[in-house]
């Protein structure tokens, strides 16, 4: 993100509208994955409640894993 948009809370809006879209049409959950190196955004999916789930790897792009976070949602 360009750095003059940052810190004005649109990720939070952006996680909560996909989040309030997923709930009304009954999904059951979401699912997203993260670079392991990239700290603040594990930090933001566990803010908001993500679990953790398991690290993933993709030999051909990097040595390091992906993070696999979901939230389940109350439908």
């Amino acid at each position: 993100m360009h750095p003059k948009f940052q810190g004005e809370g649109y990720a939070q809006k952006l996680m909560a509208f996909a989040e309030n879209y997923a709930k009304k049409y009954n999904y059951n959950s979401i699912r997203l994955d993260t670079f392991s190196e990239n700290i603040r955004n594990q930090n933001f999916y566990e803010q908001r409640n993500y679990t953790k789930l398991e690290a993933i790897y993709f030999p051909n792009q990097s040595e390091y894993p992906f993070y696999c976070y979901e939230k389940v949602l109350d439908v």
